[in-house]
């Protein structure tokens, strides 16, 4: 399955040569790529990541892993990713490394690894050099991409892609099952994939695969034991926090996710892109690839979860999907371009290069162009809105309010990282007590008898505006200054005046 040249038309070594400097240019292509984004986008991440960003930073200055100090709260789904930053933190010092930072950097440091494992896994194909290089350029310039920077899905994507290549094809379960315990680690969630290499390893193997077993299981299990001994439980507050029925089809949702991604027409083709993939794969037979198959099951069983639990949509719980869906697009486009191409008939071998020339041209201006238009409109500046409205607030909060202030607020991530105060998350995300109110429809209420010091009220929140007409606290708060972003609805910082 070559796309390129066959063996009889260039000797060998000049074969080699070419696709050595293929390789060499496609690499440089893909760091400048990184560097760029890191340039333009560097500490920037969406309101949620700062959440755990928060725990980074406490237990960097020594309050331990809490959001709120002294308040052990299991409130972030990334305990680990939190640990790792702070260590990062604390090791960049020198360098001015701060948590965000280090968020950034992890990501594009996972994204090249993960891109990395792809390039080496094609290694029998002379189109892996531009098959990367297109990969690349699609998941960096993606709006998506910027979005999440900074997410541990990214870091979770590498640790496990380069888990089932060790297990696979380089046949160390020793250093596979490191590499996905650390995964689980980070993020517990990622026991799914640890499962699904496992399971397909058993199958492929017809034995037990017990070495990556007991590596995953010892890394999993001194994680479960920390957790429950610091936190008093194993299920994150976060969970519960974010479940909700859903107004909108979870179909409908990852369509506007891929477009959000792509733009409509981007999305368009590269669904029927992946609809040739599965097709090619299911000729081919890729499904007897175990490094294949354990993936997509992965991901097929991550988006089942979410469903199940009826977690509210979110575009981080999708990273790894979208990342699939990209590849499997593009691998179906090369595929069909090569089964034309090996035809050998002069007129498959001339329909192929025109298929493969449409592709390329349609990719470049349906896929990356509005990408890369998109990233230069958002230059510089926080692709969400809320890191730039909320960071004011915060340091807004910082400045002027007693160090003792409790502070009420719906979005916690970039207020909360900022503020360096004591936060009552009316969402439930650190707040259990907020969690318990939600269900039972009290949270107005409940936020009304705790008489917060200060409350954090934009023009579309709901439970705020409930809250501040509830009869015990009408009239008692004060509006101290307002904050607008034509992006975002207005704030309004509001003080408890007592009566």
């Amino acid at each position: 399955m070559k796309l390129t040249t066959q063996k009889n038309d260039l000797p060998f070594t000049r074969r080699y040569i070419v696709q050595s400097n293929a390789a060499r240019l496609s690499w440089i292509v893909i760091l400048l790529l990184a560097f760029t984004i890191a340039y333009g986008f560097w500490g920037f991440s969406y309101d949620d990541n700062f959440i755990t960003y928060r725990y980074a930073k406490n237990m960097l200055q020594g309050h331990g892993l809490v959001y709120n100090q002294g308040e052990r709260v299991f409130g972030s789904s990334a305990p680990g990713y939190a640990l790792l930053l702070a260590g990062c933190a604390t090791l960049g010092r020198p360098l001015g490394l701060e948590v965000p930072s280090c968020g950034t950097m992890s990501s594009l440091i996972a994204l090249l690894i993960t891109l990395a494992v792809f390039y080496n896994y094609l290694a029998h194909y002379s189109y892996r050099a531009l098959f990367t290089l297109l990969l690349a350029a699609i998941i960096f310039t993606s709006p998506l991409t910027l979005y999440l920077l900074g997410s541990e899905m990214f870091l979770v994507l590498a640790l496990i892609v380069s888990a089932s290549y060790f297990l696979y094809t380089g046949n160390q379960p020793a250093i596979a099952g490191l590499l996905a315990g650390l995964a689980m680690c980070i993020r517990l969630d990622a026991g799914l994939a640890v499962a699904a290499l496992g399971g397909v390893a058993w199958q492929q193997q017809s034995r037990f695969p017990r070495t990556y077993a007991l590596t995953t299981s010892l890394m999993l299990g001194g994680a479960l034991v920390l957790l429950s001994v610091y936190y008093g439980t194993l299920i994150p507050n976060t969970l519960s926090g974010k479940t909700a029925l859903r107004e909108v089809p979870h179909l409908l949702r990852l369509w506007q996710l891929l477009t959000m991604s792509l733009s409509t027409s981007g999305a368009v083709i590269v669904l029927l892109g992946a609809l040739g993939g599965l097709v090619a794969g299911w000729v081919h037979r890729l499904y007897r690839q175990p490094m294949i198959l354990a993936l997509g099951l992965w991901v097929i069983a991550h988006e089942a979860l979410y469903v199940w639990l009826n977690v509210w949509f979110a575009p981080w719980y999708h990273v790894y999907s979208w990342v699939g869906l990209i590849a499997l697009f593009l691998w179906g486009s090369f595929n069909l371009a090569n089964w034309l191409i090996q035809d050998r008939r002069p007129f498959f071998i001339k329909l192929g290069q025109l298929y493969f020339a449409v592709f390329i041209g349609l990719t470049t201006m349906l896929v990356l162009l509005p990408a890369t238009v998109k990233l230069s409109d958002q230059w510089a500046t926080p692709p969400d809105p809320r890191n730039r409205v909320y960071r004011e607030v915060g340091y807004f909060i910082q400045q002027n309010t007693p160090t003792s202030s409790r502070i009420l607020a719906m979005e916690i991530g970039v207020l909360g990282y900022h503020a360096e105060r004591t936060i009552l998350d009316m969402g439930g995300l650190v707040s259990p007590a907020f969690t318990e109110a939600k269900f039972s429809g009290s949270r107005a209420a409940l936020a009304a008898e705790l008489r917060p010091d200060i409350v954090i009220k934009t023009d579309n929140d709901v439970l705020i505006s409930d809250m501040l007409k509830h009869n015990q606290i009408k009239t008692v708060y004060t509006t101290m200054t307002v904050f607008t972003d034509k992006n975002f609805p207005t704030v309004t910082v509001l003080k408890y005046v007592p009566q």
